[in-house]
């Protein structure tokens, strides 16, 4: 068992804040981004990755490392977890010791 708990008690524990990184090619954006942030911070979802901003970064530094990097992107927006974003958060804490 990783947690217990209601749906919306689970996801308003995850406290960090979670960037929608849109493209139109999400896999490869997916592969970009772990060469600038750590791998567990990155997780690929439908057309884009949601990113962890686990080093509290903010949207202007993320969005100047991209372009810095030439990592191609449509869009980056703050975004509330879903139950999705939370478990994987709990996955990636059980695999990574503190």
């Amino acid at each position: 068992i990783l947690a217990s708990g209601k749906p919306t008690d689970l996801t308003q524990s995850l406290k960090r804040p979670i960037y929608l990184i849109t493209t139109n090619n999400a896999h490869q954006l997916y592969l970009q981004l772990q060469t600038v942030f750590p791998a567990q911070d990155c997780n690929l979802f439908g057309n884009g990755v949601h990113l962890i901003d686990r080093k509290q970064l903010g949207l202007e530094q993320i969005k100047k490392t991209l372009l810095d990097r030439q990592i191609e992107f449509h869009d980056i927006q703050p975004i509330q977890p879903d139950i999705e974003d939370t478990f994987l958060e709990l996955i990636h804490q059980r695999e990574v010791p503190a």
